[in-house]
């Protein structure tokens, strides 16, 4: 036997391991069996002469197991809780300590004594307690300021992100095969996340090549001051929805193919476009701010309040986060006032938010009362009885001298929205017949009115005090009496244009009717940009200096810039 174990030694002996004796190996942990069933030793070693790894890593011992197989079989069935008492416990978590000056559970993970780890947790107190018992300090300094270290190079990396993410390119990584690549092997986090920046960057500009054009960035990188509003709105009509961005784009808000988005088309748009100068909200969002049936989310685009399938928010996943729900309550209120909805408990039930009304009711501090002065909107009560029709007729008639018109929407935007309430409770007829009564123009006028001389004469007169005649700029103004008389006219607002000698320029739809009947299909954006991609430098500038001309002529104009490129194109034969 002693001539194996020289053999053993003699055999490992280059590798610079460790061969003990058996009976230290008797007084060792059985381990996993993954770690004792390892390669026979050679080189004339006897053949029931196994190479163990022990479970401790004092330095990478190689013990010499004696053993037969039934007495292997009788160690591991033993398990280890037959052999971790506590004593043994404080002697191995001692010398552990000891050697690597780490008393840590993650030094333990870290040298593969998860054994070691799982004796310390049975351990009565614990870490802590074994800790005390021991005289062992909570944290070692050392590994500590190692931990802080890292700590302080995530939070520089971090720190940096925004300076350096201005000199991310927008370029797109793709594969042999073609498709966009939003991680790449060995990359960081960062360096991933400036890799799906670029790629949206790329594919933005790949489809939409104009947006360079309209809007140009100073040597900074940072588009223009005086033209990020129109950016954002145009950014925003392209991408403004999860739908838009799928539709195009389906990966980046795929949360396992490009993880650092989060699976959030907001969080896609945000940091894609924020080092251009856009500065991206919540409020932002076509989604967030039209729709009811959208969760509520923060702003970095987690879900707050999700939504059930009927469509109602799920308030209870709030219950025990006071302050985000009172967050998520805010933001389901100010969306109800952008839609017209006044903040009282009548106003939300009439509009169906009978579970907004609850959770104000129950769950925000000082309730519906408190919930408007934070939003700051005017809680003064006013005395039982102030309102009747005829002081409804005298505020209506000042508020429509002063505004111009009277709609529900403006009483709501000016903070009127307590004489929209009194006109509905008090007034006879409510706001329909107020308007008559008032002579508002903007009330329907009588059957047989909108003859077309009329609509001619009324026409002319309204192009005449505002210099337009279009459904935009007649909406703006409130004639929609107007708009009714057209819509009625012979031709509608193209003929009558005609006859006026107005220049009317086709609308998106007429110009896709019309080459459907030629043609027998539309024309579509993506052609369109397929045919404007192949014109030269100087084509392309001609067309759109000759677009942004034509805004300036035209501020109220509901053209696109594709609709324009489309007519340009046809006025030169090249579709």
């Amino acid at each position: 036997m002693a001539g194996d174990i020289e053999t053993a030694r003699e055999s490992i002996a280059p590798t610079g391991w460790e061969v003990v004796s058996p009976e230290v190996f008797d007084s060792l942990p059985p381990g996993p069996p993954s770690r004792q069933r390892t390669p026979k030793a050679t080189n004339g070693a006897s053949s029931h002469l196994t190479v163990t790894m022990a479970p401790v890593p004092i330095s990478t011992a190689i013990y010499t197991d004696l053993h037969s197989p039934a007495q292997r079989s009788t160690s591991r069935r033993q398990g280890p809780y037959s052999y971790w008492t506590p004593e043994r416990t404080e002697e191995e978590y001692g010398n552990f300590y000891l050697i690597t000056g780490d008393a840590s559970a993650t030094a333990l993970v870290e040298s593969n004594r998860g054994d070691l780890h799982h004796a310390v947790n049975r351990y009565p107190g614990g870490f802590r307690g074994l800790k005390r018992k021991l005289n062992v300090p909570h944290a070692d300094r050392r590994y500590r300021d190692e931990k802080a270290k890292r700590r302080r190079a995530v939070v520089e990396s971090e720190a940096q992100v925004d300076t350096d993410l201005r000199t991310v390119l927008s370029e797109i990584t793709r594969n042999s095969r073609g498709d966009v690549q939003w991680t790449l092997p060995g990359n960081t986090n960062v360096e991933n996340l400036y890799l799906g920046i670029s790629n949206i960057r790329g594919l933005f500009l790949e489809q939409f090549p104009t947006f360079d054009e309209l809007f140009p960035r100073g040597e900074d990188g940072v588009i223009l001051e005086h033209k990020r509003e129109e950016a954002k709105r145009f950014v925003l009509d392209r991408l403004g929805s999860s739908k838009a961005i799928n539709s195009l784009w389906g990966s980046a808000t795929n949360a396992k193919v490009a993880p650092y988005f989060g699976g959030s088309y907001i969080i896609v748009i945000k940091e894609s476009f924020r080092t251009w100068g856009l500065e991206f909200g919540i409020e932002d969002s076509p989604k967030l701010r039209d729709s009811n049936n959208a969760p509520i989310v923060d702003e970095d685009g987690r879900v707050l309040v999700p939504l059930d399938f009927a469509g109602r928010y799920l308030w209870a996943t709030l219950e025990d986060k006071p302050e985000q729900l009172k967050k998520a309550i805010q933001i389901a209120a100010k969306r109800q006032v952008e839609n017209g909805v006044l903040l009282t408990s009548n106003s939300l039930q009439q509009a169906g938010e009978h579970s907004l009304i609850n959770v104000i009711t129950k769950r925000y501090p000082g309730g519906l009362s408190a919930l408007k002065r934070e939003l700051g909107i005017s809680t003064d009560k006013l005395p039982r009885g102030y309102w009747n029709a005829d002081l409804v007729r005298e505020e209506a008639v000042r508020f429509l001298q002063r505004e111009g018109e009277l709609t529900r929407a403006l009483l709501i935007e000016r903070g009127e929205g307590r004489l929209g309430d009194a006109i509905n409770r008090h007034y006879p007829g409510a706001l329909t017949q107020l308007k008559v009564d008032i002579g508002s123009q903007s009330v329907k006028k009588p059957n047989g009115y909108w003859v077309p001389e009329r609509v001619r004469q009324e026409a002319l007169k309204f192009l005449q005090e505002t210099g337009y005649l279009s459904h935009v700029s007649l909406d703006k103004f409130g004639r929609w009496d107007l708009i009714g008389g057209i819509n009625g006219y012979p031709g509608g607002m193209t003929a009558l244009k005609e006859e006026l000698g107005i220049p009317h320029q086709p609308r998106k739809r007429e110009v896709e009717k019309s080459n459907k009947e030629q043609n027998g299909k539309p024309v579509t954006d993506f052609e369109v940009q397929a045919v404007f991609v192949t014109l030269s430098p100087e084509d392309k500038h001609e067309i759109l200096a000759s677009f942004r001309l034509y805004i300036r002529e035209n501020p109220h104009t509901t053209m696109s810039v594709m609709d324009f490129i489309y007519n340009s194109l046809q006025r030169e034969g090249k579709i």
